[in-house]
């Protein structure tokens, strides 16, 4: 029941959320690429359509729940499975999307948590990534709590801009209050990998 809380709170979209979450759990795991860095293997995700790569621990694995939305997280009956990390494509208005900006996105994404109960959000820092271009790409975004259904949840949510402003990445860490710091440095390590390819 948390897995879908966490994933429903995690993507925009009401009726296809639920039907990501549906897909989510009737698939299996699909087969991971490894590489070997640094002595230790680990997954890549990388597809030219999507725009991005990031690299991800031989113990979790990642969903497609749709043709926009990615999500990663542990395998099933570890504590790890309750914590994931999605990563959301959206147009922007350059392509027909509904956002013109980082910041309109992410007062929408605002907008979302606090319809949650006994929800607070807070600025972050910005974060720093390097694209395959050697561009420097800035992460914006806000720390969130709430409660759904009893249960309480802490999320990061950033948003980058594609090099080439017409897409932008919704990335979002959640997990129940309890486990959000258990895991938050995988996801920090993950986070980190990210490189922007467009």
């Amino acid at each position: 029941m948390k897995k879908i809380i966490i994933s429903i709170l995690a993507v925009i979209g009401g009726v296809f959320v639920i039907l990501i979450v549906i897909n989510f759990f009737n698939k299996k795991p699909p087969t991971q690429t490894t590489q070997l860095q640094t002595k230790e293997i680990v997954n890549i995700f990388q597809e030219d359509d999507w725009g991005f790569k990031i690299e991800y621990p031989k113990d979790w694995v990642y969903e497609k729940a749709n043709d926009y939305t990615v999500i990663f997280s542990g395998l099933k009956d570890t504590e790890a499975f309750y914590s994931t990390l999605n990563i959301q494509k959206i147009a922007s208005t350059k392509m027909g999307g509904k956002y013109a900006s980082v910041d309109a996105l992410l007062q929408s994404l605002k907008d979302q948590i606090a319809t949650a109960q006994d929800s607070e959000s807070s600025e972050i820092a910005d974060m720093n990534f390097i694209s395959k271009a050697g561009e420097n790409i800035i992460a914006r975004g806000f720390a969130a709590q709430y409660t759904r259904q009893n249960e309480n949840f802490q999320q990061l949510q950033m948003v980058i801009e594609s090099n080439d402003k017409e897409i932008f990445y919704a990335v979002a860490y959640t997990a129940p209050k309890d486990l959000y710091d258990k895991n938050k440095s995988i996801v920090t390590t993950m986070i980190e990998s990210l490189t922007i390819l467009k």
